[in-house]
């Protein structure tokens, strides 16, 4: 709107180029079902080949039962998985699964180890493992809150997850805590071993605690527990 009041009032042609950049930008946030109701609204406006009121319901992901619950099935959380465990090794899984104009996980990333699919912001993002070394930066960058970090030691049996805590009451280096399943039901206990929160984080802070192996992926939530602060083993 401002280019084009530049260009209504100066006369000046040379804001064109710019202005056809930011109406394909546009184009490509509303190309997906989220954009819906936005295209068929603008295209009753409009008489404009790039707007289109098409109806878009289709999906990488059967998403059916996440669309009912809020809790993503099995399968779905499966192909967020990599292919082989990664003994020892921290990686990222995003729990990422509708199809939104979104990618703030992507430009975070300082490895460039987690891209869009067809270059199209609609698409859930992808994580190369190859390249993932699970630093976390992109746990905080996600408005979703849906990132977090996994690592197995299937030698010890132990194992930690680093996940997104918005909450005021937040839990401290030592802290015995409640682990929440994907329903936010308690499925355990957990130590806090790490917590992040500077500016980077921007209040966001990044928690991670550790517990059994076979809970490392079920985890997506803590709570403060009974069982007493400051443990140290």
């Amino acid at each position: 709107a401002g280019l084009n009041a530049v260009k209504f009032v100066n006369g000046d042609e040379r804001v064109n180029e710019r202005i056809k950049h930011l109406k394909d930008e546009l184009h490509g946030l509303r190309a997906g079902p989220v954009g819906e109701k936005i295209r068929y609204g603008l295209a009753q406006l409009f008489e404009d080949s790039v707007i289109t009121s098409e109806k878009i319901d289709s999906h990488e992901h059967d998403i059916t039962h996440l669309a009912h619950t809020g809790i993503p099935a099995q399968e779905n959380i499966d192909e967020k998985l990599p292919d082989e465990p990664r003994k020892s090794k921290p990686y990222a899984v995003i729990e990422c699964f509708q199809e939104i104009p979104c990618n703030p996980c992507v430009t975070s990333c300082p490895f460039d180890a987690i891209f869009i699919p067809k270059d199209d912001i609609n698409q859930s993002p992808v994580v190369d493992f190859e390249k993932c070394t699970g630093c976390g930066s992109c746990i905080s960058g996600c408005p979703g809150l849906a990132i977090f970090v996994e690592q197995l030691n299937t030698h010890t049996g132990i194992g930690t997850v680093s996940l997104p805590f918005e909450m005021l009451n937040r839990p401290e280096t030592g802290d015995m805590v409640g682990l929440l399943g994907r329903d936010g039901l308690k499925i355990g206990t957990g130590k806090v071993i790490r917590v992040l929160n500077g500016k980077k984080q921007d209040k966001t802070a990044v928690i991670t605690v550790e517990t059994d192996c076979v809970l490392v992926n079920k985890v997506r939530n803590i709570i403060p527990d009974d069982t007493g602060k400051k443990v140290v083993r």
